[in-house]
């Protein structure tokens, strides 16, 4: 794991140690978790999570979702 974070380009190591914060896409009672930058502004993050919710079917979320 260490080795393939090292090999990683700069910029990818960069972002792959900013803060997250999870979304959930779907129900409470079903949910799908994803996680986004906690760095960018409110409106963007609502923008984002607006447009995973509604493009929420693209996802593989289990192997019944699988063609």
């Amino acid at each position: 794991d260490s080795y393939i974070h090292q090999s990683l380009p700069s910029e990818t190591q960069t972002m792959l140690n900013e803060s997250t914060i999870k979304i959930n896409i779907h129900t409470q009672d079903d949910p799908h978790i994803l996680k986004i930058k906690q760095s960018l502004d409110v409106a963007e993050q609502e923008a984002i999570t607006s447009f995973l919710k509604n493009h929420n079917h693209i996802f593989t979320w289990s192997y019944t979702d699988m063609p």
